[in-house]
């Protein structure tokens, strides 16, 4: 915290000009806007600018710290701020106040408004504790309103918190939709605020500031093809996950309308849940869902990113140009968009596959986030986001709801497996096993072919060798299948990559093409990688063990990378080879040399076995 006087004061005005600086980005987006600095006379009071677009009135407050500490109802009424709320909310005119620090009660006292149904609800429900009604009333008493005139005023007044850092880099990541070089245009557009005191200023005024400094329009706006490029990483996506459906349709999940309401309150989901649990398809339902709304929407899969991929280089594969995000907001126009994200873990540190990718979707998601029409959809597995820091950090912000996945019901997999024409399944363990969606269709895909009796499997190693074996017999001959796949498995544990280049089988193509005809492997002429992540864990352990490796020997380095390849290997090896299996257990725990990071896994493992 700067130290008061001049300094302070510099720093407050430098704050307050980068929010100005904000509101003259989103006039960008819309044709009837303008915005008015430092309004004088007594309208004007307590405020720092006015924006008016076709739903009326805005005015902003923006005081970047109080040297005491938080913001309450007590410090902000000496300064008039209260009062000002009072006197353009009773008119009916919004009121926006920003700062770097919060607002004590008064934030949670709008924020409550807007979730009650009602004055009656939020009186009843929403400030029954004495500390809400408290600084409730003390609102009224300020303001010389009744109950329900003071909950009306609330509902117009937003209260936006944001540390001048991160304002700074929105306004940069804000204007990239629509400028070729957005860090000269902040400073621009900072020179615009100071010379337009008492002056009303549109979007013309913007552009023609912007022109006058050499700054062009940036490329999107001159790419006729932009929104079908973006439909096309939707598009793409789909097809994918609805090549493992079950019985080729979605089953109804009751998490998929609880996700879309959600996005009324919340601009960020995370859909999470087990691997396997069907997370990818609610997400799916989303998208179609996103595209059905009219909202352009951009689909990433982070199973399908190149290690050490960058946003511009991200955005050239797409032919988005330097920055995907920047593509969708310009798409958008200013209207409803959607940036999703599928299989988020499979950039987690726990899962040990391509962690440099964090990094880039940090960017992404940040970037989305500087646009207030940009809605949020993160699918990821549960165990990553509670196990990694770092990905929960840039996943989950203070304003992402999460949507938990659950298995299905027996029900539901009695009613799948009845729909394929199937025996029913009397098979305890297996019934329990096919209440995740992946192995309930992989169940159906086998038995349906014929070739393989599942109604003993128990365990998911049990029906991927079933699944291997039918598999192996539609792709011959034999050795070219085990060739591949060990082509296949070395690329990616050696990337710690889920995907990898279609190249990679170039000395197998025949081969590749057979895999991905039966639907083992998904992908396009680019990129390529099993249809499931388990699946993969599947192939490397089997392959593992076939070439006659063992973790004793073949340990490599202990990083956390070397987390993944243990936990394969183990669950390979309690389906297939007991004794080895403990041998291996027992060394891991007991060994000194053996780091203490993995000893934790292996402790971590025994909570998910049932017997």
């Amino acid at each position: 915290m700067p130290l008061p006087g001049g300094p302070s004061d510099k720093i407050g005005n430098r704050y307050e000009r980068r929010w100005a600086v904000r509101a003259l980005v989103e006039l960008l987006q819309c044709n009837e806007a303008s915005v008015r600095f430092e309004v004088p006379g007594p309208d004007g009071t307590a405020t720092e600018f006015r924006r008016t677009d076709m739903d009326g009135h805005t005015w902003h407050q923006v005081k970047r710290q109080n040297t005491a500490g938080s913001w309450t109802i007590a410090t902000l009424t000496g300064p008039g701020v209260i009062d000002a709320m009072w006197r353009k909310a009773a008119t009916g005119e919004r009121f926006t106040f920003v700062s770097s620090i919060g607002v004590t009660l008064l934030t949670e006292l709008t924020e409550r408004a807007e979730q009650a149904r009602d004055y009656d609800d939020f009186s009843s429900n929403f400030i029954s504790d004495e500390k809400h009604k408290t600084a409730f009333k003390q609102l009224r008493d300020r303001w010389k309103a009744n109950g329900e005139e003071a909950y009306n005023a609330l509902l117009l007044i937003e209260i936006v918190v944001i540390d001048e850092d991160r304002l700074r880099l929105w306004n940069v990541d804000a204007l990239r939709p629509w400028v070729d070089n957005p860090e000269a245009a902040v400073d621009v557009l900072a020179q615009l605020v100071e010379d337009s005191v008492h002056k009303e200023v549109t979007k013309h005024d913007v552009w023609q500031r912007l022109t006058h400094h050499g700054i062009a329009r940036a490329g999107f706006a001159t790419d006729p093809d932009l929104a079908a490029k973006i439909d096309r990483t939707a598009t793409a996506r789909l097809a994918l996950l609805h090549s493992k459906l079950v019985n080729g349709a979605q089953i109804e999940r009751a998490e998929t309308s609880a996700a879309i309401a959600a996005l009324e309150e919340h601009r960020s989901i995370a859909i999470v849940g087990a691997a396997g649990s069907g997370k990818s398809v609610v997400l799916a339902s989303l998208i179609e869902w996103s595209r059905d709304q009219g909202r352009p929407t951009l689909v990433i899969s982070a199973d399908r990113l190149p290690p050490t991929l960058t946003v511009a280089a991200l955005g050239a594969g797409l032919e988005l140009g330097p920055s995907p995000v920047a593509a969708l907001a310009a798409s958008a126009q200013g209207k409803g968009a959607t940036l999703a994200i599928d299989q988020l873990d499979a950039v987690s540190v726990v899962s040990g596959r391509n962690p440099g990718g964090t990094e880039l979707l940090d960017a992404l998601l940040t970037e989305a986030r500087s646009h207030p029409n940009i809605d949020v959809i993160v699918a990821c597995r549960q165990f990553d986001l509670d196990n990694d820091t770092g990905l929960r950090n840039v996943a989950i912000k203070d304003d992402t709801q999460r949507i938990t996945v659950p298995l299905l019901t027996e029900d539901q997999v009695r009613d799948a497996v009845a729909l394929a024409g199937l025996p029913a399944v009397g098979n305890v363990r297996l019934l329990r096993l096919l209440q995740l969606p992946i192995t309930l269709a992989t169940y159906i895909e086998v038995s349906e072919a014929g070739q393989s009796d599942l109604t003993g499997a128990r365990t998911l190693t049990d029906l991927y060798n079933s699944y291997w074996t039918d598999k192996q017999r539609a792709c011959p001959p034999p050795d070219a299948w085990t060739d591949a796949m060990d082509v296949l498995v070395d690329s990616m544990a050696t990337n710690k990559s889920l995907s990898v280049p279609a190249a990679v089988l170039d000395g197998h193509a025949v081969q590749r093409d057979k895999l991905i005809s039966e639907g083992v492997l998904l992908g396009d002429s680019n990129r390529i990688g099993f249809f499931h992540e388990t699946f993969f864990d599947y192939v490397f352990a089997r392959r593992f063990v076939g070439r006659n490796r063992n973790i004793q020997r073949h340990l490599g380095d202990q990083d956390l990378f070397s987390r993944a390849r243990v936990r394969q290997v183990l669950a390979y090896e309690r389906s297939t080879d007991a004794p080895g299996y403990l041998d291996d257990l027992n060394w891991l725990l007991h060994n000194d040399g053996v780091r203490l990071h993995l000893k934790a896994l292996v402790l971590g493992l025994f909570e998910t076995i049932e017997e």
